[in-house]
């Protein structure tokens, strides 16, 4: 019985993502191992050298110096087992989102992996509602710092959090005004620096061997980059992401000098608006995907700021900035009324309000007068073409009449692939659920990268009623004789360029078809009808 029972080599590393789960499996297994056994053909000593024998090279260093199978147990634990953050663990499960290529199922059971280890217990309501607070105060903080040092608590109560983050953010500001000091005190004293600078140099030669900084955060050097708390943050000075405020080496100007000389700049493109009538200046910015508003006009507008989370990229990706609050106002200028328009809140905007294309969107063009002595530009972009539903059933024989096919079955693996696509159709709008006398089968092949596509089969169907459409398909040898005079090609590939086009709502019923236990019927073209090659043709060539 004991060779079925038999545990793998253990070598899992302590540092995986997986490492928990991966030990705690083992060692079950471990576990009903030694209980095949006797109880009186194994003591303490032989379950250490079975032990021993079950643990890769590298995971037995952690255990080389133990003398007992309970102590040796213990050490593996301690190196497997991590302790759990509570807070951390919250955040985790009231953040997960359900992937593209997961089904509920799926996304159910992850969700309930995730709760295990959040510490839910029969708790009263007053308690469950500080709990809740405390997980929302901790995630909202803007300081990343301050979230840094309370995550390292694997409990925390909502009073405890408060405390220490208050106490944080005092010792923050407090170690800003030590700053403060020593730049007056350099200042004034040019010769006392000079002086301790020999001083200051030499300790840091003789140090240097047992303590070596970080780059990017300025703290002791990390074994790994991914360790570096600065890794995500944003700089106070540059607004690069990777590095802090101390370290950098940025020769950036003030915000003040950038902001009037961005002002003037752009004066062009700057009207007078109103917001919540009062009057101020808004700049019309064509790159802006959104509008924004400055933190310091909405404070004066006394606009309500409601908090929510990302981010704003300038024109180089590393410029980022994280947009922690947005209001809602009304919005006037140039005689158009824009009423409960969302803003984001930025600090240090060239102009009181950045008017983007959530605004400009809604007007067919915009004009800006530059007074140049060029002809006016214009900026066309490509917008999708509208196409007529074309007769896709217009040859029909005279005999026709719906056919049900029988249902087909398939394997587990291909009921799961078809379900996603079934999922992606419906979320296109390719596809929608039918009430048809018709129905086709679905299944699934391969082509010879063996990557696997969905078909339908309409051979059994409606194709059995379809005359051929004789619209003439285009000579390989035209299109060639036509482009072999030019050396320089464009060419336009439409993605499944049989979705691109729509059908009528009477032709929609002769292509149902059967899949995953339902009735769906196509509202675009569908590959596998007789007259689809012939139909798209006439639409590209029109």
């Amino acid at each position: 019985m004991d060779k079925f029972l038999k545990p793998d080599k253990f070598d899992g590393d302590p540092n995986s993502p997986t490492a928990l789960q991966e030990w705690n499996f083992w060692l079950k297994t471990f576990e009903n191992f030694i209980a095949s056994f006797d109880e009186e053909d194994i003591d303490d000593e032989s379950k250490l050298r079975l032990l021993t024998n079950f643990l890769s090279h590298s995971v037995y260093q952690t255990i080389a110096d133990k003398n007992s199978y309970t102590s040796a147990i213990d050490a593996l634990k301690s190196a497997y087992v991590k302790p759990i953050n509570e807070i951390f663990a919250r955040h985790k499960l009231a953040t997960r989102k359900q992937s593209s290529d997961e089904t509920i199922d799926q996304y159910n059971q992850a969700l309930q992996q995730l709760s295990k280890n959040c510490g839910f217990a029969d708790v009263d309501s007053e308690t469950h509602r500080k709990t809740y607070i405390r997980d929302s105060f901790i995630r909202g903080l803007s300081s990343h710092q301050i979230r840094l040092r309370l995550l390292e608590f694997d409990k925390l109560t909502l009073d405890e959090a408060i405390e220490k983050a208050r106490a944080l953010e005092s010792a923050r500001n407090q170690s800003a005004s030590y700053s403060s000091e020593i730049t007056l005190n350099a200042t004034s004293n040019n010769s006392s620096e000079n002086s301790c600078k020999e001083t200051n140099l030499s300790a840091v030669k003789t140090g240097s061997s047992s303590f070596q900084k970080c780059y990017f955060c300025g703290r002791q050097r990390h074994k790994t980059r991914q360790q570096c708390p600065a890794l995500n943050d944003s700089c106070e000075k540059c607004q690069k992401i990777g590095h802090w405020k101390n370290v950098c080496k940025s020769t950036k100007t003030s915000s003040s000098s950038a902001l009037i000389a961005a002002s003037t700049v752009l004066e062009n493109a700057t009207v007078q608006a109103q917001v919540n009538n009062i009057p101020t200046s808004a700049l019309i910015d064509t790159g802006s995907s959104e509008t924004f508003i400055s933190h310091c006009f909405a404070k004066k507008c006394g606009l309500e700021m409601y908090p929510t989370t990302g981010a704003v990229s300038m024109a180089s990706t590393s410029l980022r900035k994280n947009i922690s609050f947005y209001c809602v106002a009304h919005l006037e200028f140039s005689g158009q009324h824009y009423p409960k328009t969302k803003f984001s809140v930025l600090p240090d905007l060239c102009a009181n309000v950045i008017v983007g294309h959530d605004l400009l969107n809604q007007h067919s063009e915009l004009r800006v007068s530059f007074g140049g002595t060029k002809p006016p530009l214009t900026i066309n972009y490509l917008a999708p073409a509208k196409i007529e539903p074309p007769p896709l059933f217009e040859f029909l024989t005279k005999d026709i009449k719906p056919i049900i096919t029988k249902s087909r079955k398939h394997s587990l693996e291909d009921t799961s692939f078809m379900e996603k696509e079934i999922e992606k159709l419906l979320a296109d709008g390719i596809i929608e659920e039918s009430r048809s006398p018709w129905r086709a089968q679905a299944f699934v092949v391969k082509n010879e990268n063996h990557k696997k596509r969905m078909v339908i089969d309409y051979s059994q169907t409606i194709n059995r009623y379809t005359h051929l459409d004789a619209y003439p398909l285009p000579s390989l040898e035209d299109i060639v004789s036509k482009v072999s005079k030019n050396s320089v090609f464009t060419t336009i590939d439409l993605k499944s360029a049989y979705h691109q086009v729509p059908l009528r709502e009477k032709d929609r019923p002769f292509t149902a078809f059967e899949a995953c236990g339902r009735l769906y019927q196509f509202r675009r073209l569908a590959f596998g009808l007789t007259d689809g090659v012939p139909t798209l043709s006439s639409l590209i060539c029109f």
